[in-house]
């Protein structure tokens, strides 16, 4: 017994002449072979050659899109994996009225005079949140919003510039991020906070480089922008009466438009783009 030398499917010599699976000749080169004989079987094996060309260029876009679903699946089993652990915290830390309001019952989250929840254990922050759940509950958004700010640099480590770089966004700690959205979620009912901001961006076709129309619009949405201008940080609507997604916005120039509205656009979209990341 012998083996084809392209497939390496068994086949028996001097009987077999083509290859039962992949269709090569299989008749070995004799002495004997008169130049007739020779040139046919190289015009065989030239037009096998042609047909697994042919059969490539078909198959090329099949295959790439294999390889493409194949990197894919196992990217999502990565992710289920981060996202499945990322929800045993979660429910670790939930409330007992959330946990119940996830559970479907109908009982309010909270009363109005009751303390923001602990939505992170103290020895997992890496920022002290008593002072801006504190400025929430009071709805005091203004001080609040630049206390999210003073946070911010305090856990990126940046105090000495007193603002954040697209680089410092793009590795912001995700568990904070999460603790900063849900205190300003909880606080305002569902109206402030990043991961509303980041829905409307993305929603607006937003992306992670710069679009000075979509930024526009953006600001325009939330109420950045009246009429021909971007609003100065005083003359923001630092109340419940604000547009949806209106705060926060991060301190008076401390953190992504530490450059100006106009350049803010960047910064914004690397916080987004950090969001995505984190699943906020």
């Amino acid at each position: 017994m012998a083996y084809c030398p392209i497939c390496q499917t068994e086949y028996t010599p001097n009987e077999d002449e083509i290859c039962v699976t992949c269709g090569w000749d299989l008749i070995p080169r004799s002495p004997r072979m008169t130049a007739g004989e020779y040139h046919r079987r190289e015009e065989r094996r030239l037009m096998w050659a042609r047909q697994m060309w042919m059969t490539l260029q078909v198959h090329s876009p099949l295959i790439t899109l294999l390889r493409d679903m194949q990197e894919q699946l196992s990217k999502g089993s990565d992710e289920r994996q981060e996202l499945n652990g990322l929800l045993h915290q979660l429910q670790a830390q939930l409330t007992p009225e959330v946990a119940a309001s996830v559970n479907g019952n109908s009982a309010p989250l909270r009363l109005e005079n009751e303390p923001l929840p602990d939505v992170v254990t103290p020895r997992e922050r890496l920022g002290n949140y008593r002072t801006l759940e504190r400025l929430l509950q009071q709805k005091q958004w203004r001080e609040a919003d630049q206390e999210t700010a003073r946070l911010m640099i305090a856990i990126a480590q940046r105090e000495k510039q007193n603002y954040l770089t697209q680089a410092d966004l793009a590795v912001f700690p995700c568990q904070e991020l999460l603790v900063l959205d849900q205190l300003w979620q909880v606080a305002s009912q569902g109206k402030f906070g990043l991961m509303i901001q980041k829905q409307l961006y993305l929603e607006l076709g937003g992306t992670r480089f710069l679009q000075p129309s979509i930024w526009r619009t953006m600001g325009q949405k939330v109420g950045w922008v009246q009429g021909n201008g971007w609003l100065t940080y005083d003359r923001l609507t630092f109340s419940l009466e604000a547009p949806v997604g209106h705060l926060p916005v991060l301190g008076d120039g401390l953190v992504w438009f530490v450059g100006g509205w106009d350049g803010g656009n960047q910064g914004f979209s690397a916080l987004v783009s950090r969001l995505v990341q984190c699943r906020v």
